[in-house]
This record gives C-alpha cells, sequence and structure tokens, in this order.
C-alpha cells in the first residue's frame, strides 16, 4: 500500500497552531498525535476530539495508529514531522497485514514494522516547537498595556472586537497563538469602567 501523506493547512487565515483544543472547564488541551491508517495509509496530524481516555474503535483495534506529539506545534512543524517520520511510516505498512479476528478486522505487524513503530513513536514525542506557543489571553497581556488601542469604558462590543482582531494578528506575527481574547478584552473595558465609579 502507498503511504499518502495529508499535510496541515498553512494559510494564512488557518490556525497557526491547528493541535491545540482545549474544551471549556478542562485544565489540559487534548492530546495530539500523529496518526497512520493501516486501510488507506493516510499519514496525518490532528488532536482527540474525546474528552477522556476515549478513542474511536478504529484506534482501539489497531487500525488507525497514534504517536502523540506536542499539542504546541505549528502547522508547518507539524508538516515537517510528518516528513521526517514518513519513512518510518512506510515500513509499519509494509510489514502490516489486516486479518479478521474476533468479529473485527485487526492488525499483525512483523519485526520491521514493530521496530519502525517504536521509532515514530520516539521521533513524534521528542517533537518540539520553536514558536511562542499557545496562550490563554489573562497570561498573554498580563503586563501589556491596552492604552494603544484606544479603549475606554464606553468601548462599543464592535471597537472591542476591532482591538481583538488587531491584538491577534500581533500575536500571530510573533509566532504565538492566543485564545479569548475578546472575553479578555470586554472585561478588561467592564473593569475600568467599575475604576472610574
Amino acid at each position: 500500500m502507498k503511504l499518502t501523506i495529508k499535510h496541515l493547512p498553512t494559510l494564512p487565515d488557518s490556525p497557526l497552531h491547528p493541535l491545540h483544543c482545549q474544551y471549556d472547564r478542562q485544565s489540559q488541551p487534548q492530546p495530539a498525535f500523529v496518526s497512520l491508517d493501516l486501510r488507506d495509509g493516510v499519514l496525518t496530524a490532528d488532536y482527540s476530539a474525546i474528552i477522556g481516555n476515549g478513542v474511536p474503535e478504529s484506534v482501539y483495534n489497531g487500525l488507525v495508529r497514534r504517536y502523540t506529539c506536542p499539542a504546541d506545534l505549528t502547522a508547518r512543524e507539524a508538516n515537517t514531522l510528518l516528513d521526517e517520520v514518513a519513512a518510518a511510516a512506510g515500513r509499519v505498512l509494509a510489514g502490516t497485514t489486516l486479518s479478521w479476528h474476533n468479529d473485527h478486522d485487526a492488525a499483525v505487524l512483523d519485526d520491521d514494522a514493530q521496530e519502525a513503530e517504536d521509532d515514530l513513536t520516539t521521533c513524534c514525542a521528542a517533537a518540539e516547537t520553536a514558536s511562542d506557543g499557545v496562550w490563554p489571553a489573562a497570561e498573554w497581556f498580563r503586563d501589556s498595556d491596552m492604552d494603544p488601542y484606544g479603549l475606554t469604558p464606553t468601548s462599543t462590543p464592535e471597537e472591542i472586537l476591532a482591538a481583538a482582531n488587531r491584538l491577534q494578528a500581533e500575536a500571530r506575527h510573533a509566532d504565538a497563538t492566543v485564545h479569548d481574547i475578546e472575553e479578555f478584552l470586554t472585561a478588561f473595558v467592564q473593569n475600568m469602567d467599575e475604576d472610574e465609579e
């Protein structure tokens, strides 16, 4: 079977850190991983959409292999990682046989495929980001001055949104992703209003 690498989008309006997802009321981001689908040979990177330890049936049965990687990799870094592990992924594919087992397909890896999978696991776990990472707005703007954006106690939601968009663009230019900027600025303006009362 031929290996197909599915790279992540790197367009200007694409997420800078597409593997990072943190749901509301969760203290940690979702697990990120490189995945290899043994059924069609697709190698890509993604995050788990399931909260907790659950996995899709295809992963549980070993038909889709997952190799943990840092969630703060940029799209370009994730794509570079995919290219770096492609040879090992190809060995996993070449050494895999799919067979029927207990009412479902199962993957059987030969010795070389298992060795290649060990290499994949090690390489993905060792990946690091050179970006400025992913931040909640409260931490990113902790010591910054909002005055240049013209925010006042009477700033409208439209003005707050415009300021948020500018700040997000600046953060992206600094190779960082900042979450919840609009909510942070809304609270900032409300606090300004309370301070003046």
